[in-house]
């Protein structure tokens, strides 16, 4: 995953509810001028990274001595399907917020597939 195109569709997609806040009234232009902003120099200072997890289980608990291969398959197919599902959720997400604010059909960098 290109983490570039991420953090450009995550900027747009900020800059976008930004001004979709701003126009919402008062309390809307208050979170869009403060925690959306803060967010917003975060992302486009920082980019949007995703955290590499490392679990450790003693050998003698997790594998069975007759087919070791078992626990590499198992938790390559638990990150692989936490993954997708994240993907999964972050699209349905954007998509929805994009849909409330009548941007239903715009496709943008990193969102998708």
């Amino acid at each position: 995953m290109n983490h570039r195109i991420v953090s450009a569709g995550l900027g747009a997609l900020l800059a976008l509810s930004a001004t979709a806040l701003a126009q919402t009234g008062v309390s809307g232009a208050r979170i869009a001028d403060g925690m959306l902003a803060a967010l917003r120099r975060r992302v486009e200072l920082f980019g949007f990274h995703l955290a590499d997890v490392e679990v450790r289980v003693h050998a003698r608990d997790a594998i069975d001595p007759d087919d070791p291969e078992a626990l590499a398959d198992l938790v390559l197919a638990g990150v692989n399907e936490a993954l997708r599902s994240a993907r999964a959720g972050v699209e349905a997400k954007a998509q929805q917020m994009l849909g409330d604010m009548g941007l239903g059909g715009l496709q943008l960098p990193g969102l998708g597939e």
